[in-house]
């Protein structure tokens, strides 16, 4: 797999390729690197790209496949976990904040929040 890019957000086709065992080449930036460093063939971002790329990959072809890799900070389960952590802070967070506000209304009149 080929990852030619200036900029990148995240750099999810390069995990999704090792994690499917397969070589990839990919441009040295910060995303590819805090994603992949040590799991790629990394290309400096030169005057040479094309031919750099080029001769990167010839190389790359002619390692062994490696195993898949495994990111299990980008597990379903990790990420759920995640998301459900957050929406339990925000649960939190509102419901102190109304009852900063509010608080007196609510346990005058008998309101129930549950």
């Amino acid at each position: 797999m080929l990852a030619p890019s200036l900029t990148e957000g995240f750099g999810l086709p390069v995990v999704e390729a090792l994690q499917r065992g397969a070589r990839v080449v990919c441009s040295d930036i910060p995303a590819f690197r805090e994603m992949a460093d040590g799991l790629c063939t990394f290309v400096p971002l030169s005057g040479h790209g094309k031919e750099d790329f080029i001769n990167a990959a010839a190389a790359a072809l002619q390692l062994p496949r490696p195993a898949p890799s495994i990111f299990p900070e980008l597990s379903g389960e990790t990420i759920a976990a995640k998301w459900v952590n957050l929406y339990q802070q925000v649960i939190v967070a509102n419901a102190t904040r109304y009852l900063a506000t509010r608080g007196a209304d609510v346990v005058e009149k008998g309101t129930n929040l549950s």
